[in-house]
């Protein structure tokens, strides 16, 4: 199911594993991350291309290979993709974006386009995705928090469509990702 306003939810059905997919057409250097939102009282931790995870432990979450910039053509285009293999100790993952270009060029902004996509698929054949809407699209920023898996409510996992535009320097404390992030459970 896709995901297409800001704000709408699907319910994740149990799972053994969730692969995570970033995709994207064009010659941007875009970059996955996610922010591990815990049930307990440890502090928020982030995992991205320089600090990947660990599917065996503790994280239970794992990011692949940097796609860099790449193919801007093929009607595949580049991607990135991180696994989930449990939910049981997190509250929410907020899984963010982030232009690498703009930030390395000195924190510049620029618009993301509704090419960027999410799909969670879970090892059942269960897929969901969210595009950044078209009136996100127009705001300016260098990160974006895209989708949150809300596993906060005894009813199940919820993947809900964020789309939250900001900068590195508006977000570069991870608990301010957490104040731009307002999820509904229920």
């Amino acid at each position: 199911m896709e995901l297409v306003e800001k704000g709408a939810t699907a319910n994740l059905e149990t799972f053994k594993q969730l692969m995570t997919t970033l995709s994207w057409i064009g010659d941007k250097d875009l970059d996955m991350g996610i922010l591990l939102e815990f049930k307990d009282a440890r502090e928020p931790d982030f995992l991205y291309f320089g600090k990947k995870g660990d599917l065996n432990g503790p994280f239970f979450i794992q990011i692949g290979a940097d796609a860099g910039v790449g193919d801007t053509t093929d009607a595949g285009g580049n991607k990135e993709q991180l696994k989930i293999m449990n939910l049981d100790q997190y509250r929410q993952l907020h899984l963010c974006i982030w232009d690498y270009g703009a930030i390395k060029a000195g924190g510049q902004t620029a618009r993301f386009d509704d090419k960027i996509t999410i799909q969670v698929l879970d090892d059942m054949g269960n897929s969901h995705s969210v595009s950044i809407p078209a009136d996100v699209t127009q705001q300016m920023g260098n990160c974006v928090c895209i989708a949150t898996i809300d596993n906060s409510s005894p009813m199940g996992a919820k993947f809900v469509n964020q789309s939250i535009i900001g900068t590195v320097k508006e977000f570069k404390e991870m608990g301010d990702w957490l104040t731009g992030v307002a999820v509904t459970t229920g």
